[in-house]
């Protein structure tokens, strides 16, 4: 997991790819957990690369679009990398 953030981090920058970042914030519910990783996209391209590369590690992807009606689990930790698409 820390390769893939690190990978991501050194393409898109440390500011728009984040680890152990809370979502409660990002939901409408404003319920749950952290994500292993969280990165913003600006495009449509920035998502096809992310989770090209988060395939390759071997690491699930989930995409969160505005965070409009998604629960998110509460647990510690969650494998997978979140992404908010800004279009």
């Amino acid at each position: 997991m820390n390769t893939l953030a690190s990978q991501l981090q050194a393409q898109f920058g440390a500011e728009r790819v984040r680890t152990q970042v809370a979502l409660a914030p990002l939901t409408t519910f404003k319920v749950g957990g952290p994500a292993d990783i969280l990165f913003e996209t600006q495009g449509a391209d920035e998502v096809v690369q992310a989770i090209k590369a988060a395939r390759a590690a071997g690491v699930p992807v989930t995409l969160l679009g505005g965070g409009s009606n998604v629960l998110v689990r509460s647990e510690e930790h969650t494998s997978e990398l979140q992404s908010r698409l800004h279009l």
